[in-house]
């Protein structure tokens, strides 16, 4: 099926996922009001982030990145626009390595690093990690819930092998469910495209558009230290 290959076999790559049904759900009866969905961007901030960022406000939909610590202080207000306007940024370590192919120490230091850069610059301290080409190990997973860090990856990866933004568009709104965690990247004028027309179809279609922390607190439990495919809990 689409979706299983939109998903890449995340369960594969990174086993265990955490979800709890503990928390309530928004419902009316026994019917949800609405359906939640997060968009997330891997690898800026670029000058394709300013404008997604402008998308994103006129729609008033929140999104959640994850920058490239080096990249960061040299767009430092864009990233400090991103957390003023109610976005979440997560810890995608400094220099976009393959941590489990360095020493503990070094792969510590770049996601130590990462975050107090992060904290720094936009006052918020990370809570999501996405971990540079979804390489971990248990040494990785050690680091981060020392850390306080919640590892996300994702449900729909729309960008594999497509090339337009109508195609990443359609990936999106023809597979989209509740719960689901969206694998963009904010480095390609494609992706300003492809999120306006997300944006504007999953609207239509009952969506609303959240944060991954957010997600994940109103469809389960946010627990820093695991790992999450989507926000949902099997009855999603």
């Amino acid at each position: 099926m689409l979706r299983e290959i939109l998903a890449l076999g995340m369960g594969a790559i990174v086993g265990t996922t955490a979800w709890s049904a503990e928390q309530p759900l928004s419902t009316s009866g026994s019917v949800r009001t609405v359906k939640l969905i997060a968009l997330t961007y891997d690898d800026g901030p670029t000058a394709v982030t300013s404008r997604i960022l402008d998308v994103l406000k006129t729609r008033n939909a929140k999104a959640t990145f994850f920058p490239i610590g080096s990249k960061v202080h040299e767009a430092a207000a864009m990233m400090r626009r991103m957390a003023s306007e109610g976005h979440a940024i997560g810890n995608h370590t400094i220099n976009h390595l393959r941590l489990t192919e360095m020493s503990p120490d070094v792969a510590r230091a770049e996601i130590e690093e990462a975050n107090a850069l992060l904290t720094e610059v936009t006052g918020q301290r990370p809570t999501v990690f996405r971990p540079p080409y979804a390489a971990l190990n248990d040494s990785v997973r050690d680091i981060l819930r020392s850390n306080g860090l919640a590892i996300i990856m994702w449900s729909i990866y729309p960008e594999r092998l497509a090339f337009s933004a109508t195609t990443v568009r359609d990936r999106v709104v023809e597979n989209a469910r509740d719960g689901d965690i969206v694998f963009l990247h904010d480095t390609s004028s494609q992706a300003v495209e492809a999120t306006q027309g997300i944006a504007d179809e999953l609207s239509g279609k009952g969506f609303e558009f959240v944060t991954v922390p957010e997600l994940i607190r109103r469809r389960g439990t946010f627990s820093l230290g695991s790992t999450y495919e989507t926000g949902c809990d099997t009855a999603c």
